[in-house]
């Protein structure tokens, strides 16, 4: 009967250990989102779970990525399907420099990842507010014009005329949030708020891709995807970016 009552206390205490650690990870997670998709600090940069593009290393990367963490390692990538987040981590060839001054900082060393895809599973866990708070004011934004058909007017299609996508730009970051669904009960957004819900976040070496994060603005494929840059002017409307962009298009082309 002891030994009962002393493997009875065991089992129970190991039960209650079992839940406070549960609920204490629980308690973690949710009181920095951030970190529960990977996402922290590494000598003043932005990282994932320690790995920074353009500087770990792929014998790196294999040793903090475990296989209990779900993680996938190839030769020149790392993909991890975890509970909170999927990610994505390989090379990409550096953008094409053409500015000469920009030449010597472009990274072609392929040693390690130089770009990290982050798409949170719950698509409202994080927002813009968190990563302002933890990595400093962005540097600035872009607007893409939702893509449509080319063949139908625009006047009988006002979707084309409404930014689908934004982007906001770090040196060495970019969180990405959809404007206009393409679910039709979903309202358009027409603020850049503290709440907005950011679907993507991509961290890259800001010494190769993309080659405009040096200037803080995005343009992916010009010829098919119009993009609209302005500087950061903190949480303000759509409207207010679009007017700042023109305004600065105007005064350069003078």
């Amino acid at each position: 009967m002891k030994i009962r009552r002393l493997l009875s206390r065991i089992l129970c205490a190991g039960f209650g250990l079992l839940g406070l650690f549960l609920w204490l990870q629980q308690t973690v997670n949710q009181g920095d989102p951030l970190q529960s998709v990977g996402l922290v600090l590494c000598h003043d940069r932005p990282c994932f779970m320690g790995i920074t593009p353009g500087q770990t290393t792929w014998t790196e990367v294999k040793t903090i990525l475990t296989p209990g963490m779900d993680a996938t390692l190839n030769a020149d990538s790392f993909s991890i399907n975890a509970h909170t987040f999927e990610a994505l981590g390989d090379y990409v060839n550096p953008a094409v420099v053409t500015d000469p001054t920009l030449a010597s900082a472009a990274n072609t060393d392929s040693s390690g990842p130089n770009r990290i895809d982050i798409v949170p599973r719950d698509a409202t866990s994080i927002t813009l507010q968190m990563i302002v708070r933890q990595y400093g004011a962005p540097c600035g934004v872009s607007l893409f014009l939702r893509q449509c058909n080319t063949y139908i007017a625009i006047p009988e299609n006002t979707k084309c005329r409404r930014f689908q996508l934004l982007m906001i730009n770090y040196p060495g970051m970019r969180v990405d949030a959809i404007l206009d669904p393409d679910d039709p009960s979903q309202p358009e957004i027409t603020e850049i708020s503290p709440n907005l819900p950011l679907y993507r976040i991509e961290l890259f070496d800001p010494a190769g891709i993309p080659l405009e994060s040096k200037t803080c603005t995005i343009r992916l494929s010009p010829d098919l995807i119009g993009s609209v840059n302005a500087p950061w002017m903190g949480f303000r409307s759509i409207q207010t970016y679009t007017l700042a962009a023109t305004q600065t298009a105007a005064e350069t082309s003078h």
